[in-house]
């Protein structure tokens, strides 16, 4: 078995939930839409963390009656049908988490940064950025993460200093101006800080104990869920919910927008890449969460082939959601090399499966 899960503590997965819990409530959802009904971004983020909670005691209580160590157990000691479904739902979660961040990451960078640059070009920047880290295990992910969290909580502070003097109270009302928009885009909000839960109880093995997980996971979303409380009111007194129903990726913006001191000190490019970077490694996470859970499940010994596969359809469906053109444009000049290059990644899957049946029948 090649799962690369590793062992790590209660400050790395408290570190890893808090660094999931900020990223997938700043980036997780199109907000354009709740912003259409009001300021209720706040309430839904509330509900959010609550749905949270209650998922994480659900599934640690499964765990705890079924005697399963992680998410992959337990799916496989689901019925047939229930677990199909089981599994189609986490991992679907997973990989938006994995997609979602990256729609943000392409919006702000051909937006704001480089108008002129090719989004193809951009995006094959990510890959790496997303494979390699999750090729790596799940230890290495936790550990950058206990390193790369102090940065973004200081990068998150600073971005809230930086607007203090263009704060208004009165920008945040109305606080919801239609029913619909409240009942029906809060309710699609509710699983943004279900995917924290998902990366450490899919690798609740190496964080020795099921007790140790569930407390760090809690610590995380409070940690991460609060930040994002604080980012969002940032958003809300700097600009009214008119113009946050219209602008894409609009923390992106935000930094974006931050005076410098001097040319020397550009702190809105600093802030970009701190938040870039932790975007791009909790993705990492929720693509190596995703493929450990697929090949525990579908008895693959090996996650690279799964994180590789997955992580390529991620970056295309990402591209494909913000620039549809450049992708066409990419399948006619190429489409033919697209559809080789992920078939020497499966021919592993199927040499495990063979070895697998193998070793049942002897």
């Amino acid at each position: 078995m090649n799962r690369r899960l590793g062992r790590f503590g209660q400050r790395e997965m408290t570190a890893c939930a808090a660094l999931t819990a900020l990223n997938c409530g700043c980036f997780s959802i199109d907000k354009r839409d709740l912003y259409r009904g009001g300021n209720i971004l706040h309430f839904a983020t509330l509900l959010s963390l609550f749905a949270a909670f209650l998922l994480l005691e659900l599934l640690t209580h499964l765990l705890r009656k079924t005697g399963a160590k992680s998410l992959g157990a337990l799916c496989r000691r689901l019925p047939v049908p229930v677990r199909a479904v089981s599994l189609l739902l986490w991992a679907a979660t997973l990989l938006l988490t994995v997609m979602l961040p990256q729609v943000h990451f392409l919006q702000a960078m051909t937006g704001l940064l480089y108008p002129d640059a090719e989004p193809v070009v951009i995006a094959l920047y990510l890959l790496p950025c997303l494979i390699l880290p999750a090729c790596l295990g799940m230890e290495t992910l936790v550990r950058t993460s206990r390193v790369l969290l102090p940065v973004t909580v200081i990068a998150a502070l600073l971005t809230l200093a930086s607007y203090a003097r263009h704060y208004r109270i009165e920008r945040l009302v109305p606080f919801f101006t239609t029913g619909h928009a409240l009942l029906g885009q809060s309710v699609i909000s509710l699983l943004r800080f279900l995917p924290p839960v998902l990366i450490l109880l899919s690798a609740a093995p190496g964080g020795q104990g099921l007790q140790h997980v569930r407390r760090a996971c809690r610590t995380g979303l409070w940690i991460g869920g609060g930040l994002t409380v604080a980012l969002e009111l940032c958003l809300g007194l700097t600009y009214r919910y008119t113009e946050l129903s219209e602008m894409e990726a609009p923390l992106y913006r935000l930094i974006a927008e931050i005076d410098t001191v001097s040319a020397a000190i550009r702190l809105d490019r600093i802030l970009l890449f701190v938040w870039t970077t932790a975007s791009m490694l909790v993705c990492a996470c929720a693509l190596y969460a995703a493929s450990l859970l697929l090949s525990e499940v579908c008895d693959v010994g090996d996650i690279r082939p799964p994180a590789v596969l997955l992580g390529c359809a991620s970056v295309f469906a990402a591209l494909l959601l913000t620039h549809a053109d450049g992708v066409l444009r990419l399948l006619e000049r190429y489409g033919w090399v697209i559809a080789v290059l992920p078939v020497p990644f499966c021919l592993p899957l199927f040499s495990e499966r063979r070895r697998l049946r193998w070793q049942s029948g002897s």
